[in-house]
């Protein structure tokens, strides 16, 4: 399925083991609803990764109508008012990147159960040839594999204001942020694990990131949710 809207906030959520079943119960029963009662707030998916993979615990993905959505009253009125749970929840999110982004393109035949997220990040100088290669040579083969049901590509939005409101304060460490997100959704967990191997072997690709701005990770769907009908 096609992206709803022209925007997204893309998340890569680390914090410790110990804090992840609180952190699923508030994420679901709370922190989704209350974000998804914001005017312009479409979607939201929540998916976890293996421990195995060393990955960044969760993937999070808002799919927005546009990106001012991200600098509206309403939304600030939020991150500057967090409720107690999101306030002791927050405290012990060890790492993540946020992401504002705008949707460059987006393909899809349904929704599914396994993501492959690629988080790329490269210096001015390298970026236009990094985003030809992944609209270029990436996309096309992601987009011609039987298991790619959905093929999402997002980029950080630049020139925004990123006010640092009282939520972000409660993390220990700053966000990071990535230029560019690829998201391919499938049906087939061993298939997306495989083309995932292939995308860390592409040498142009890690040629063209910075060192410490690649991530390739595989995530299964937890949570979906959508705007209260009522």
């Amino acid at each position: 399925m096609t992206l709803l809207g022209n925007a997204a906030v893309v998340m890569w959520i680390d914090l410790p083991e110990a804090a992840r079943a609180e952190h699923d119960a508030w994420h679901s029963g709370e922190h989704f609803p209350e974000r998804l009662a914001i005017p312009g707030f479409l979607r939201a998916r929540r998916a976890v990764a293996d421990a195995s993979d060393g990955a960044p615990a969760y993937f999070v993905m808002y799919e927005l109508e546009q990106i001012g959505v991200t600098t509206s009253a309403p939304y600030l009125e939020r991150l500057n008012n967090p409720t107690p749970w999101s306030r002791k929840i927050m405290a012990q999110v060890s790492s993540m990147n946020r992401t504002l982004c705008h949707v460059r393109a987006t393909h899809g035949r349904g929704t599914a159960s396994t993501f492959l997220t690629l988080r790329a990040g490269s210096d001015p100088a390298r970026l236009p040839a990094l985003r030809a290669h992944i609209t270029g040579v990436l996309m096309p083969a992601l987009k011609g594999n039987a298991a790619v049901s959905a093929l999402h590509l997002l980029e950080r939005a630049r020139n925004m204001e990123r006010p640092d409101t009282l939520e972000r304060q409660l993390r220990s460490r700053p966000d990071n942020q990535t230029d560019l997100a690829l998201v391919a959704e499938g049906h087939d967990l061993h298939a997306i694990r495989l083309l995932a191997m292939a995308l860390r072997q592409d040498a142009m690709l890690a040629k063209l990131c910075t060192w410490n701005d690649l991530g390739i990770d595989v995530y299964r769907l937890a949570c979906l949710m959508t705007p209260d009908a009522d």
